[in-house]
């Protein structure tokens, strides 16, 4: 069978956990099949075996809005090119976000089974996200809006567009959690042919799991990812003053992780202002390895989402690595974080409630044991090959329903 998979970023280009995914999904399906993938041009389009990338990037921003117009007719001519020469039996979009909505639409209306893989919010709004697609129905606010929105609707009059976001197709989709599913649900030109919710996972999970557990002398709280107030770093620095203020304990936070949106130093000004700079210690991005080093000094992990996560890896790489979880009840997370079972959960945002879930988790040892054992359990059921496997009869289950 001939599979062509379509997403926005795709190794060696990585932004996130998602495109990594995506490729060893590909790898698995090229064992049997004949796997194309069609990309953008973000960071150059590096010559790869099986890969064109050749659609292009448009992000959320200034820059992405004055090139939709140009990439409106480069997205679906590219799409269209790469349909005629492969020929694909199905289509297998993993992530449309910042790509061109006329790229998705030459996908939507090919007469081929389409297939979606949903980690990420930009689903909701499928054909009609860019600043292209986005202006189609017209009602903007304000002139310049209006003036924009007209320029696209007469745009879009040209032959080689016509792009119509609320034509109907069918598709099948796979979900990466049931809480993006009901985040960014089908929108009405989606005729659902078949669905289902599959958690994704980290490839990396046996290397975690041999990880040597040494905590460090003192309490130490591990947060991992980007330093923003959306992954809620401000509130794991708040969450640590409340621990040693109202609870009495003392704990390092370790932050490991690239800069966000908030700008560089975004936690240590707040750990300035709650009066705890000598208990956070930023550490910056970490390889592989220095990720290691720290899981296995951690006393916790900390995962203090502000933003409706989908279904964040950091909860099971950290499960997997045996240290104890205290996570927010924010989007996805729920789906693999059990309050009292597979860690401990505290509200989105609640800088005293996350101190005193660290504060059970520090000083409750039965209980976290308990915790511990329970949340490794779950990474084992989450394993790599698991997920390899139910990918796999994803598609051989969407090509039935496509077809039938």
């Amino acid at each position: 069978m001939r599979i062509l998979v379509v997403s926005n970023i795709y190794p060696p280009v990585v932004r996130g956990g998602y495109e990594v995914e995506c490729s060893g999904v590909v790898d698995r399906l090229r064992e049997r099949h004949d796997v194309h993938v069609l990309t953008s041009t973000l960071e150059g389009p590096a010559p790869r075996p099986g890969v064109t990338a050749t659609l292009p990037f448009l992000d959320h921003d200034l820059s992405g809005t004055l090139r939709a117009p140009a990439g409106a007719f480069a997205g679906g001519r590219e799409t269209r090119r790469v349909l005629e020469r492969v020929r694909p039996d199905l289509v297998w979009v993993w992530n449309g976000s910042c790509l061109p909505d006329t790229a998705l639409g030459a996908l939507a209306h090919a007469d081929v089974p389409l297939a979606f893989r949903v980690c990420e919010h930009w689903f909701a709004d499928v054909l009609r996200a860019d600043r292209f697609g986005a202006h189609l129905r017209g009602g903007e606010d304000g002139p310049r809006d209006r003036l924009w929105g007209s320029a696209m609707r007469a745009l879009n009059r040209h032959p080689r567009l016509r792009h119509d976001p609320d034509r109907r197709f069918r598709a099948a989709i796979s979900w990466n959690s049931a809480a993006i599913r009901g985040m960014a649900p089908a929108p009405a030109a989606v005729d659902v042919a078949y669905e289902t919710v599959l958690h994704s996972t980290s490839r990396k999970l046996p290397q975690l799991a041999a990880l040597p557990r040494e905590p460090a002398a003192t309490p130490t709280v591990l947060f991992l990812g980007r330093k923003d107030a959306m992954k809620g770093a401000d509130v794991a620095v708040r969450a640590v003053a409340r621990l040693r203020d109202r609870h009495g304990v003392t704990a390092r936070l370790v932050l490991a992780g690239p800069d966000g949106v908030d700008g560089p130093a975004f936690a240590t000004r707040v750990a300035a202002q709650e009066g705890v700079t000598d208990l956070v210690e930023d550490r910056g991005p970490l390889d592989a390895d220095g990720v290691g080093a720290q899981l296995g000094a951690a006393h916790a992990l900390v995962v203090p989402s502000v933003w409706p996560e989908p279904y964040p890896l950091v909860s099971i790489e950290g499960a997997a690595a045996r240290v104890p979880l205290v996570a927010s009840r924010a989007g996805g997370i729920p789906e693999f974080v059990h309050d009292d079972v597979e860690g401990l959960l505290f509200d989105a945002g609640d800088a005293d409630g996350c101190a005193l879930a660290l504060h059970r988790t520090l000083t409750d040892a039965q209980g976290t044991a308990r915790r511990v054992a329970a949340a490794a359990q779950a990474a084992e059921r989450h394993g790599w090959e698991r997920y390899l496997d139910a990918s796999e009869a994803f598609v051989d289950d969407a090509l039935a329903a496509l077809r039938g």
